[in-house]
Formats: C-alpha cells, structure tokens, sequence
C-alpha cells in the first residue's frame, strides 16, 4: 500500500510540474462618439512557450464599422498583418469579424510578457 501511495504522489508531482497556465486574450472596454475611431488593444497573458494560435474578434455591426489592424506584434517570428488575418470581406470572413491565426513550424516556442499587445483593431462608431 506504501509502495502504491508513493507512486500516486509520484505522478501527482509529475503532472502538476508540467502543468502550464492557459493564454487569455484580452480587451479593454472603449467608448466612441459617432463618426469618430476606437482603436481596441488585444492583448495576450500567459503567452508562454506558445508555437501556434487562432481566435476570432467579433463586434456589432450597426454600431461600429472596421477600419484597419495595426500595431502588429513585432515580437512573434512571421507575424504580420498581410499574412496573418482574415478581414471582413476576406473570402469567408463576415462582416464584424477579424480572424488571426500564428504557428511558428520550428522550435523554439516563443513568449511574450503578460499584457503584451499582439495589434490593434481601429473601429468607427
């Protein structure tokens, strides 16, 4: 029985070494008289030994219209705007939507400090 308990604590300790805290996508709340821009951050916590990612950014349509994605982050290796979004209007992207996606084929991961902006979205109210 010894034995057994030893092997659990064993594992427990294995696993919970390996454990990695999940990348959150954040952004921060705005407000924009009509007829004038927004420009969102999306930032990333916990971007750590991360090779890929994908997420969409979704909005409402009858209250703000996309203008462009800028600040792209410099930091993650091949990650630009030309090659790395889908904008509304792009093939099967919606209107009120951006998609990005990153993966990065040879090692190492890369990281990024929390809070760190990945770009910009500039919207028009």
């Amino acid at each position: 029985m010894r034995i057994l308990k030893n092997i659990f604590l064993f594992l427990f300790l294995a696993t919970a070494s390996v454990s990695y805290a999940q990348l959150t996508i954040s952004t921060e709340g705005g407000e924009a008289a009509m007829g004038t821009n927004l420009e969102v951050d999306i930032t990333a916590n916990e971007f750590n030994s991360l090779s890929t990612f994908q997420f969409n950014v979704v909005w409402d349509t009858l209250v703000m219209t996309f203008v462009e994605v800028k600040n792209v982050n410099q930091d993650l290796t091949s990650y630009t705007e030309a090659t790395n979004f889908g904008l509304p209007g792009d093939g099967s992207i919606k209107d009120g939507t951006v998609s990005t996606s990153w993966t990065k084929f040879t090692p190492p991961a890369e990281s990024l400090a929390d809070d760190a902006r990945l770009f910009t979205i500039v919207l028009n109210a």
